[in-house]
Order: C-alpha cells, then sequence, then structure tokens
C-alpha cells in the first residue's frame, strides 16, 4: 500500500481490527498516517465510504481462481484433495489472523446498521455461491458426483458448512474445524 487512498484504506483496517468501527475515526486515520483530516475528504466522502472500501479489499483478499485451478485435475482423488485443502487452507489462514477475524466481526455488527455494508455482504456472499455452483459443477463434469447430483441443493449445503465454520471461527468456538471440513467432503464425494 503506496498511495495515500491505500494508507486510509490500511489505517481503517487496523483501527478497526484494534478499537471497532465506531472509533475509527478520521481524525485518529490523519493522525496515523499524519496527514491533515480535511486531506481525507479529497479520497472519500465519509467515515462510511472508507469502511466500504476496506470491506472490498478485504473480500478480494480471499479471491481464488477455482477455475483456474481446477482445469488442472483430472480424477476424482484430485478432485477430492483440492476440496480439501481449499477448506484446510482456509481454516488456517483465517485462525492465524487475529485482526482479519476482528474486522470480519466488526463488518458483521456493521452489517445490521449501515446498509452499503450489508449489500457489500450480500454481493461478496452472492459471489461464493457461484464459486461454489462452478466448483461442484466441476465435480459433475469430472464423473465425480452422478448427473442426478443436485447441484442448487449442494451448493447450500456446501456454503452452510463453509459458513458454519466462519462463524465457530469467528467466535472462538471450540470446534474441529478441519476435521468437520474433512468429513462434509468426505460424505459428499
Amino acid at each position: 500500500m503506496s498511495t495515500t487512498k491505500d494508507k486510509i484504506v490500511a489505517t481503517m483496517y487496523q483501527l478497526v481490527a484494534e478499537k471497532g468501527y465506531e472509533k475509527a475515526s478520521i481524525g485518529r486515520i490523519a493522525e496515523a498516517i499524519d496527514i491533515k483530516k480535511a486531506s481525507i475528504y479529497y479520497y472519500f466522502k465519509s467515515k462510511e465510504e472508507i469502511f466500504l472500501t476496506m470491506i472490498d479489499w478485504v473480500y478480494g483478499l480471499e479471491g481464488v481462481n477455482h477455475i483456474g485451478v481446477l482445469e488442472n485435475i483430472t480424477t476424482a482423488i484430485e478432485y477430492k484433495e483440492y476440496l480439501i485443502n481449499y477448506g484446510t487452507i482456509l481454516v488456517d489462514w483465517y485462525q492465524q489472523d487475529v485482526d482479519l477475524r476482528k474486522v470480519c466481526c466488526e463488518i458483521d455488527v456493521q452489517s445490521n446498521r449501515i446498509q452499503g455494508v450489508s449489500d457489500r455482504v450480500h454481493e461478496f456472499d452472492q459471489k461464493n455461491e457461484k464459486e461454489v455452483r462452478c466448483i461442484l459443477q466441476y465435480g459433475v463434469n469430472l464423473g465425480v458426483f452422478s448427473r442426478e447430483f443436485d447441484i442448487n441443493l449442494n451448493t447450500q449445503l456446501f456454503e452452510t458448512v463453509m459458513h458454519g465454520m466462519d462463524r465457530a471461527i469467528l467466535y472462538d468456538l471450540d470446534i474441529a474445524s478441519k476435521e468437520i471440513w474433512n468429513l462434509y467432503i468426505s460424505k459428499i464425494i
């Protein structure tokens, strides 16, 4: 992050992780990056706009080109390994990044208060749903699942398991996320 705009967004991220959205003020952002408070308004109209830009950045971090990776997978065993590794990597990454978990908790809280945040969360969920649908369709095309495999129902199941694991990690619930993921994948394949 080298531009002033990027520094503002990165500082919002750090302040939200440390203090929460309510205390991540324009003044604190300006102070942290050593610029005048008024200068921030050159880049952003409001604190909310900075937060929304930060959410886009956070959600962009989680993006993976599954189709590009899947094209190299040619067997059911490789496909199953890919799905297990996908879940394991996400769990490890999420568990290790305490700031990310704090920021995601704050995004959850603010999604009930700020319509723009709710809209961003909804867009991200729709994007993930499309990705999951593509992943499962690839499994059908590969012959891992039967042609009768219900893509819609299984996309919802996949998303539900992922959301449940996400919430468990986010709120420090003591569950065996990796084992649950592995069991889930073993059950559907």
